[in-house]
């Protein structure tokens, strides 16, 4: 309860933040489903798990990702009595997947559909005791979704059932780029920098960069960096990027650092380059940062990016 109340004051002072990256959706959904079964088994529940083959990458904080589902399957199954059933579904459609949580309680009637996302609002589908908490879960995983640019949405019929379905923007390198520096903005206290790190390569072998062959790199760049955050691998620009949030002189012992630490230590590659963003402003990022950006693989510097 108390983290509950914890998360509702953040969102309410705009403090909480993000961290999105590249998420594999199927994974947090089988996560889910693999922490959740057990407690739908002790309440009498049948949990069924619906996925297609192969759903597309998501751009998301994992954590919150993961938050939003457990905070529905949970409310599904307090909501459903004895010898009902919960199901996790996910499909993709028009640039975002869809995950929904149903189930077969007792249902909310239709004058309650639009409260029930109301802070403290509290809405028993099931008679009986047990099932009263904070009435905060349903309007922070609101905020959540709709901080990940998603719709949180509800159907419902008495004495059917209801459905939770909430929606995630498709992971691109583009939008994947500007949300690392907005996220990172939202803790700043004026600049920050954003670090492309790039392997020294010729045209032909930059073409087939990927994930994969960018990770020894994204490895020694981070230790040399004394990065906390892992960095955003981008093989489309065929770099790492890091946002830092520190003053020139930490960008510039940082920088040092790549060069005297990170290439020794990437075997193949014996030249790292770079590029230094400075922003100053927090704004749409993405059409003047990656114009600004892309194609270029070798001049060493820091220019600056505001409004």
């Amino acid at each position: 309860m108390l983290d509950y109340l914890l998360d509702f004051r953040r969102i309410e002072a705009g403090k909480l933040t993000l961290r999105r990256d590249c998420v594999c959706a199927t994974s947090v959904i089988h996560r889910c489903y693999k922490d959740m079964t057990p407690k739908c088994a002790r309440h009498g529940l049948h949990f069924k798990l619906t996925l297609p083959d192969e759903l597309p990458l998501v751009l998301a904080d994992e954590e919150q990702f993961m938050h939003v589902l457990v905070n529905l399957a949970g409310n599904a199954m307090k909501f459903t009595p004895v010898g009902g059933s919960v199901e996790l579904s996910a499909s993709a459609r028009d640039g975002f997947v869809q995950i929904s949580v149903a189930d077969t309680g007792r249902g909310i009637a239709p004058e309650n559909l639009e409260s029930i996302f109301e802070a403290f609002r509290q809405i028993d589908r099931v008679e009986g005791p047990g099932f009263r908490g904070t009435g905060l879960g349903l309007t922070i995983s609101k905020s959540i979704v709709e901080m990940h640019g998603g719709e949180l949405s509800v159907e419902s019929s008495v004495g059917v059932g209801t459905k939770f379905s909430f929606t995630l923007p498709l992971w691109s390198e583009s939008a994947g780029l500007e949300a690392l520096v907005n996220d990172k903005w939202e803790d700043s206290e004026g600049a920050i920098f954003l670090l492309l790190v790039r392997p020294k390569t010729d045209d032909s072998f930059r073409n087939t960069l990927s994930v994969e062959s960018l990770t020894p790199l994204a490895i020694a760049t981070k230790s040399a960096l004394r990065a906390y955050d892992n960095g955003m691998v981008l093989p489309e620009f065929g770099c790492i990027a890091y946002v830092l949030d520190c003053n020139r002189a930490g960008l510039t012992a940082a920088v040092e650092r790549l060069s005297t630490e990170a290439a020794p230590q990437v075997m193949g590659w014996t030249e790292i380059s770079y590029n230094v963003v400075e922003i100053t402003n927090r704004h749409e990022v993405s059409e003047l940062l990656l114009k600004s950006l892309k194609g270029k693989h070798g001049d060493n510097g820091v220019s600056r990016l505001s409004n």
